[in-house]
């Protein structure tokens, strides 16, 4: 505790900048007495020249004098109470408070120095009673959140009551049936060698790739060759052909890495393993060598797209008779049926790959990634392969901490996301949310101040940048909130799971998901299809509206009797976030700012700032990062500035034990948002993949972005987490 309050400074519980703050109060009353005194002595001289001879008169001058004396001496001494009342309010001691304070500390590292790094200081204690068991790769807060917002529905789904929504009452069917392993061990592989021999995947001698992909495709969505979907243009229905979807990242298939060397060799072995399960002779090596071949293809693909009718398609590409494989997986086609191609040079190798494959290869393959689709309908021996593969990968643990709970409720949540969101309202929403309703009117108030602080956008800008933030809406919970429930029913009505056996299950479900994406059969632009137990708040760039999914207004990120520093740390700069989003988040930020080579001078500090950070000499790429940079800093800076707002209208107490201003107890409630444990693989995964940055990173990187957090902390200049070099945006 001495090290605490060594950092923090002993007695005053004000920061230098707010004792800086007073000390400029009573300068200013100074000046004002000054000035009392300054009227009082010209009007002195003039007195003295008369030589007052009345002792009416000049005891009348020195009540006068005495009465602005006490005056002015009454408004300094209730000037300085309220500053001392909301500068430097006393520490709360109640038990709750108490608590508090210590689970602060609990998840604390007071031994960092907080100037060099943040995040080792507001999260090293956390980390240490976080560490990894064997086999899980990463574990961070809102993993522990998304896990317990689960284990609360499937509580629901096992023992709660009937529900008057048939797309609930099903989800629970559906977990049931996932549940059934009994069932699945008994079935054996026999479902899958049924399902095989439906297909016409059983003679390479008769296969017809045509036919079999037909079949694929409507029941399946078989996206192995290529993927496929429907959108609209004009009232017309457009087919789109692109790039497919693979079960690797690409870079696994092309590296020659130690990592990737490693998936590899685990994915190799999943096939043959699995295939010897199913009892059916692979060439696996063949295999998978064509499955290296069309990734190598799909990573050189380009974005020249073209839009023909069937017969121009069918002269470009003859590997396939397009007319009877849309007619069978569309339920027919219209006149001068328009197909988008998306990449001209992948589909022309594509053409000339499979033209030049025998049919034991082409079946082969197709064999393989049905399989592997079907797999969660398999039984336990498919499951330990499916594991040690996930393991190589980084993304599951193995063994028997894999709960088969929580594999059938990702599966669950998967086919049916939008009904257990709507069993998760009912079982853990707190509807009083007037405090997230105040808080999300703060942060929008703030976002449109800050507008004004923006000095890439010109004024024209400005304003559509204004008006659409002051439009901006926000919904908070989740579904019911903006359709009915007979919406969810509908939108669900083909699912029809067998609670004797999953693989059917798993096969209604997927042909009710091919039926939606080829027929474009999503929601109205009006809707936001949404999970509502997501630990996340989303934003709609269609329709401007902002929903606070109920599954993050839920303990540690958010609870009515938290402090509000918490709420603004927390909550507030999750919501913040999502607000910036809503103006780069979709790739147009050069088109809503209006002035791109100053927003590009600004990103480019970004981009540079978070391109030094590394693990083991292995850099961040803070060009495919960016977004996600300028998201969490804009989020902070908008949630501090709408606490800052709040504090100034309101007291709030401080915690006992932490020695903490509000300010610095909101930085590290911010920072211990990100709290994680993350094995070495994971990281460099991280760093690899491009995606998402390690969260120290974005702690540390946005908080050296914010002089507030310099100040408040007392950081050196050019320390660590104080460099004189800061980048902004919002």
């Amino acid at each position: 505790m001495e090290k605490i309050r060594s950092l923090f400074g002993r007695g005053d519980q004000r920061s230098h900048l707010e004792v800086g703050e007073d000390e400029e109060r009573l300068t200013e009353a100074s000046d004002v007495v000054d000035e009392e005194h300054l009227v009082s002595r010209e009007e002195g001289k003039s007195l003295e020249e008369k030589r007052c001879t009345r002792p009416v008169c000049c005891l009348t001058t020195l009540s006068t004098v005495l009465g602005l004396l006490l005056t002015v001496f009454i408004i300094l001494f209730v000037i300085n109470n309220l500053s001392v009342a909301r500068k430097a309010p006393t520490p709360c001691q109640t038990g709750q408070c108490m608590r508090l304070a210590q689970d602060f500390l609990h998840w604390m590292d007071p031994s960092v120095d907080p100037c060099t790094d943040f995040y080792s200081f507001a999260c090293g204690g956390w980390q240490q009673d976080h560490r990894l068991r064997d086999g899980v790769s990463h574990m961070s807060q809102q993993d522990l959140m998304w896990w317990r917002n689960l284990e609360i529905i499937k509580n629901v789904l096992e023992t709660g009551k009937a529900s008057p929504l048939h797309s609930v009452e099903n989800a629970k069917l559906f977990y049931r049936s996932c549940m059934n392993e009994e069932t699945l061990t008994q079935q054996g592989v026999e479902p899958m060698m049924d399902l095989k021999t439906k297909l016409g995947l059983n003679d390479s001698v008769s296969f017809n790739l045509t036919r079999v992909m037909s079949m694929l495709t409507k029941q399946f969505l078989g996206q192995s060759l290529f993927s496929i979907g429907a959108y609209e243009n004009k009232s017309k229905q457009i087919i789109k052909l692109s790039v497919p979807q693979f079960s690797l990242p690409l870079l696994d298939y092309l590296n020659t890495t130690n990592r990737s060397t490693k998936v590899l060799t685990a994915y190799h072995d999943f096939m043959v393993r699995a295939f010897t399960l199913l009892g059916t002779e692979e060439n696996v090596s063949r295999t998978l060598e064509f499955e290296i071949q069309l990734a190598n293809l799909a990573n050189e693909a380009d974005a020249n797209s073209k839009t023909v009718n069937i017969f121009k398609l069918q002269e470009m590409f003859p590997f396939l008779q397009w007319e009877p494989y849309l007619n069978y997986a569309f339920g027919g086609t219209h006149d001068n049926q328009q197909v988008t191609v998306s990449s001209m040079k992948y589909f022309e190798a594509l053409n000339n790959l499979i033209l030049n494959s025998n049919n034991s290869t082409l079946a082969s393959f197709l064999i393989w990634r049905l399989l592997e689709k079907m797999v969660p309908g398999l039984d336990s021996r498919f499951q330990v392969l499916r594991q040690k593969l996930d393991y190589a990968l980084y993304k599951i643990p193995q063994g028997p901490e894999s709960l088969r709970w929580q594999f059938c409720m990702q599966q669950t949540d998967e086919a049916m996301g939008l009904a257990l969101g709507e069993v998760f309202i009912d079982a853990a929403f707190n509807k009083t949310t007037d405090d997230v309703d105040y808080l999300l009117r703060s942060l929008k108030t703030a976002f449109v101040d800050r507008l004004q602080l923006v000095s890439w956008m010109d004024n024209h800008t400005r304003e559509i940048a204004k008006l659409k933030a002051e439009n901006l809406s926000y919904k908070l919970g989740g579904e019911r909130q903006y359709f009915d429930p007979g919406w969810l029913d509908s939108y669900y009505a083909d699912i029809d799971p067998d609670v004797n056996n999953f693989f059917v299950t798993l096969e209604h479900f997927h042909m009710y998901k091919s039926h939606r994406i080829l027929h474009a059969l999503w929601v109205d632009p009006d809707i936001i299809p949404s999970k509502s137990h997501l630990v996340s708040v989303y934003y709609s760039s269609a329709t401007n509206i902002l929903l606070v999914r109920a599954g993050i207004i839920q303990p540690p990120m958010y609870n009515w009797t938290y402090m509000r520093s918490m709420m603004f740390a927390e909550l507030g700069n999750a919501i913040g976030r999502a607000m910036t989003r809503g103006f780069y988040g979709d790739g147009s930020s050069r088109k809503v700012n209006g002035t791109s080579s100053a927003f590009d001078v600004h990103c480019q500090c970004f981009i540079d700032q978070y391109s030094n950070y590394s693990v083991k000499h292995n850099f961040l790429n803070g060009t495919t990062t960016l977004d996600e940079h300028l998201e969490d800093n804009g989020g902070l800076n908008i949630a501090l500035q709408a606490y800052n707002k709040w504090q100034k209208e309101n007291t709030e107490y401080l915690l006992p034990l932490l020695n903490l201003t509000q300010q610095q107890l909101f930085f590290v409630r911010y920072a211990q948002t990100w709290c994680s444990s993350e094995s070495e693989s994971f990281l460099q995964e991280q760093l690899r993949e491009g995606k998402h940055s390690p969260a120290r990173f974005r702690v540390l990187g946005t908080l050296s972005n914010s002089p507030e957090f310099s100040q408040h902390f007392h950081c050196p200049l050019d320390s660590p987490m104080n460099p004189s070099t800061k980048c902004s945006l919002w």
